[in-house]
């Protein structure tokens, strides 16, 4: 299993993500590889003038490698693409990066309540979908058991969400310490 770089992100980028057009772009970089702004433009239906901001925000906050000049139909334009790796968050108890923090959690779920509602539009009954919760006690060998699942689950995604086929699902897994 190939282990991944780990970036503990700081509060300007975790601020940078709270924006749901930052999380597409950087979607669209995942999914596609380095873009220019010209193709995300396309891509994302979106103004050029719009979406440099954005582009510009998370590749000043460090969450957009630059790749270098490209050549274009009339100029050499600029490719980027998402930094590599996964991502960590950790405050430290700061109150400004937990509030941040939170913010970028109202928006993954309001997206994904989003996707769910447009999923059960076309599938009324549902079938198709699982939401699983659970409160459970691990101990240190346990945790360490469901971390690397987790791991697993990870790698499973990337290897076969590589290969671009198939239908899309929108997995999320949120695990929270209580007390």
């Amino acid at each position: 299993m190939t282990q991944l770089p780990v970036t503990t992100l700081t509060l300007a980028q975790v601020k940078a993500l709270a924006s749901p057009m930052r999380q597409r772009i950087l979607d669209e970089l995942i999914r596609e590889g380095p873009r220019s702004v010209g193709e995300l433009c396309e891509a994302l239906g979106t103004p050029r003038s719009t979406l440099y901001h954005h582009v510009r925000r998370l590749h000043d906050v460090g969450l957009l490698v630059d790749r270098g000049p490209r050549a274009a139909r009339t100029r050499p334009e600029r490719v980027y693409g998402a930094l590599g790796g996964r991502l960590r968050l950790e405050s430290e108890g700061d109150p400004a990066y937990r509030r941040a923090v939170l913010r970028l959690y109202d928006l993954h779920f309001g997206t994904l309540t989003q996707h769910l509602d447009a999923s059960l539009e076309r599938d009324p009954s549902g079938a198709e979908h699982r939401l699983l919760r659970y409160r459970v006690q691990l101990d240190e060998e346990g945790f360490g058991e469901f971390m690397g699942l987790l791991a697993r689950l990870d790698e499973l995604v990337r290897r076969r969400g590589a290969a671009g086929e198939g239908r899309v699902h929108w997995i999320t897994v949120v695990q929270v310490p209580e007390g």
